[in-house]
C-alpha cells in the first residue's frame, strides 16, 4: 500500500569504489514495471569498467498509495492511455480473471445476451 518518490541505486565495484545514482519522480509510484525501467536507466548512467561486487536498490520517501478516479466518458489527450495503464496495474495486482472487456457480436439481434460477449483482459 506504499509508493515511493525516489529510487536510489548504489553499486560497489571489485576495487572497492562505489557509484551512486538516484531518480526523483514527480509522482510517487509502486509500479514494478516502471521502477524496473527507471532502474535500468540508472544502471546505464554508471560506467561499468570492472565487475560489480555489491548492489543496493532502495525506494525512498515512501507515501501511502492514493487512488485516482479517471473519467470514463470525457475524451481527453492521453485519457485512453491512462485508462489502459490503470487496467494493466489492476490486472497485474489482482489477476486477469477479475477483469473483462465487452466485445460487440451483433448489435442488431433482438436478444441482449447475443449482442455482446465478455472477454477476459489479456496479461499486461
Amino acid at each position: 500500500g506504499l509508493t515511493g518518490r525516489e529510487l536510489r541505486l548504489m553499486l560497489e565495484m571489485e576495487d572497492g569504489a562505489t557509484h551512486e545514482a538516484r531518480w526523483v519522480m514527480r509522482r510517487p509510484t509502486g509500479d514494478a514495471g516502471r521502477l524496473s525501467r527507471l532502474l535500468g536507466e540508472l544502471i546505464a548512467r554508471i560506467p561499468l569498467r570492472q565487475g560489480v561486487s555489491g548492489l543496493e536498490v532502495a525506494l525512498a520517501d515512501l507515501v501511502p498509495a492514493v487512488g485516482e478516479q479517471l473519467d470514463l466518458f470525457v475524451h481527453q489527450t492521453g485519457q485512453e492511455c491512462r485508462l489502459r495503464a490503470g487496467l494493466n496495474d489492476l490486472a497485474a495486482r489482482y489477476g486477469t480473471a477479475c477483469f473483462y472487456r465487452v466485445a460487440l457480436l451483433d448489435g442488431a439481434t433482438p436478444l441482449p445476451e447475443r449482442r455482446f460477449r465478455l472477454q477476459e483482459v489479456e496479461r499486461p
